[in-house]
């Protein structure tokens, strides 16, 4: 395909997915063996953004339920998106209230914007490969959770 119909699909899975919790669209943008090699917000995760989520559109239907859940009324603003060969990067905010719970956070009641940045690859107009993601320290911060960094043997 080419890299503008790349980024069209890209641009409508950001909107209709995450902008609009079409969660029923997944299939015609995720390709079934899809791989997540990016941050993301996972349900029942001890951590903020294990740095893997399953391969497989299950996963990746259940990390969108968990922050529509979360964040019911959720909006995505789209700001930048690139294309080259099969790669397509888009950088995008979401904002939306904290109204259920997340990362084990219970809900807050507060407004969040959380901006995000991924780099998809696309074969036969699927999105087979993300890297990138939300940034999770920013919303961790706004919900005011107190993050401690990892520590090392």
């Amino acid at each position: 395909m080419s890299v503008n119909a790349n980024k069209a699909i890209v641009r409508r899975f950001v909107e209709e997915v995450i902008g609009k919790g079409n969660l029923a669209a997944l299939d015609g943008y995720l390709a079934p063996e899809a791989v997540n090699r990016g941050q993301s917000v996972r349900p029942n995760s001890p951590a903020a953004g294990e740095l893997a989520t399953p391969p497989g559109r299950d996963a990746a239907t259940e990390v969108f339920r968990a922050v529509r859940a979360a964040f019911p009324d959720l909006e995505v603003t789209i700001g930048d998106v690139f294309g080259e060969d099969d790669l397509v990067a888009v950088r995008h905010s979401w904002r939306g209230t904290h109204r259920g719970e997340i990362l084990g956070i219970a809900p807050t009641g507060k407004t969040v914007v959380v901006q995000a940045m991924n780099i998809f690859r696309l074969a036969d107009g699927k999105i087979v490969e993300r890297w990138g993601g939300p940034d999770l320290h920013g919303l961790l911060r706004q919900l005011g959770a107190t993050v401690t960094p990892p520590t090392h043997p």
